[in-house]
């Protein structure tokens, strides 16, 4: 059996990018991050129309850095919501304004995955390819029927108790959608026996290609006072999670981009674990670096008038927030060892296998250069310029001659943050 280390990462924006974000940069970090962590699989969130090309030349420098092959897939993940014309179908699938340009993507190690039967994907290395084997990643098409189960939320100030009456309606066989469709809304108060799929993006799915077959899931919820309770649902009415017989070894994350940790906990606790008889499946868990499965994983940062800003510049160890990013796992078959959020602000001070050393060394001259230009041509907004102590570290650990170790978690947050992503990888690590 052959293990594996994989991560679903949420690398904000990947393929389009605000002025203080170079692509270069952004997969030059991928690729030493894989190099030095060994990865053979990254299953990316918030993935752009325009992530192709950053695609291609990821897969080189992945090429390059690992010295092994690899492939990589796109799909786009957002759904228009479309109640005139009635259930959803394929054609609502697509990149759109309204769903914020969303797709998934995969990078694989050669070998490592399966192929899937669904042709909704872009094929192997976007070729667009027609065949059924050159397809690796696919939307959540089946559910189960949630008739039956109570759904609702232990504090119904956050999300009133919800009892669905009616099946999952399979529209053309590829997406679960509302019956009736005509009451679905994003906005306004929750009518009791209905599934607001509107506010619900699909996971994708992936599956390793070992003796024992793991699926691997990722979700992105979108931005809504009920997404996350919502997507939850979504995701864990999938057939994969449901039919244990089948499917015995399920990895799964993601950001569901929670404020309340009660709504995340209800969401899974009535939702993602719950077969359709109402029992918890077997040996499903939460999986992070904190107790009680929620960990704070994203790099806290907060809007005002200013622009982007750390919640609190002046503490260094300030510097994660709400636990947007959670994983979690069943596997039946296979050897599970480790998970949870991959806290890269520790490995940047650390050097945790060379990751550090790697983006400061000739590997990852084009990360260091444009650091250097993002500081002296004042791209970072004025809350961090103004702060010389914060100017100066990034300058030591990017100047070209005798770089230093990152000084503290701000300023590896704020380094990560700007230049990377604001959400940190979910690591997991299994045999297959």
């Amino acid at each position: 059996m052959a293990q594996i280390n994989a991560v679903i990462w949420n690398v904000r924006t990947f393929g389009s990018y605000p002025n203080y974000r170079q692509g270069s940069a952004v997969v030059n970090f991928i690729a030493n991050y894989a190099n030095a962590f060994g990865l053979n699989v990254i299953l990316f969130q918030e993935v752009r129309k325009v992530a192709l090309p950053q695609a291609a030349a990821l897969r080189v420098f992945l090429n390059l850095v690992t010295r092994r092959q690899w492939h990589f897939d796109a799909i786009p993940g957002a759904v228009v919501t479309n109640t005139a014309r009635g259930a959803l179908t394929s054609a609502d699938l697509g990149f759109t304004e309204r769903s914020n340009y969303e797709g998934y993507m995969v990078f694989w190690e050669e070998g490592i995955l399966a192929p899937l039967t669904s042709q909704l994907s872009y094929g192997i290395d976007g070729t667009n390819a027609p065949r059924v084997n050159d397809h690796y990643i696919s939307l959540v098409v089946d559910g189960v029927d949630p008739k039956g189960i109570q759904i609702g939320d232990p504090n119904p100030d956050i999300v009133p108790p919800i009892v669905p009456i009616q099946p999952v309606a399979l529209g053309d066989g590829l997406f679960p959608g509302p019956r009736p469709p005509n009451v679905v809304r994003s906005f306004g108060p929750i009518t009791p026996g209905v599934l607001e799929w509107q506010s619900v993006r699909r996971p994708c799915v992936i599956r390793t290609a070992g003796t024992h077959p793991t699926i691997m899931v990722a979700y992105h919820a979108p931005v809504s006072g009920r997404g996350p309770y919502y997507g939850a649902l979504a995701t864990g009415l999938g057939d994969w999670v449901q039919d244990v017989a089948n499917f015995p070894n399920v990895i799964g994350g993601g950001d569901f981009n929670i404020i309340v940790n009660t709504q995340l906990t209800s969401g899974f606790d009535n939702f993602l674990f719950l077969d359709p008889r109402g029992a918890r499946t077997p040996n499903m868990a939460y999986s992070s670096m904190t107790a009680g499965g929620l960990s704070a994983s994203m790099t806290r940062f907060t809007v005002n008038n200013q622009g982007w800003a750390l919640l609190d510049p002046a503490n260094p160890q300030d510097c994660y927030g709400n636990p947007r990013d959670v994983g979690f796992y069943r596997l039946g078959t296979a050897t599970y060892q480790d998970s949870g959020v991959h806290d890269i602000l520790e490995d940047l001070m650390q050097n945790a296998n060379g990751l550090r050393a790697s983006i400061q060394d000739a590997r990852g001259r084009r990360i260091a250069a444009y650091v250097r230009q993002a500081v002296n041509g004042n791209y970072l907004p004025p809350v961090v310029r103004d702060n010389a102590a914060v100017l100066q570290g990034l300058f030591n650990v990017f100047r070209a001659v005798d770089p230093t170790p990152f000084p503290d978690k701000l300023t590896a947050a704020i380094f990560y943050r700007w230049f990377i992503s604001d959400h940190l990888p979910l690591f997991f690590n299994f045999t297959d």
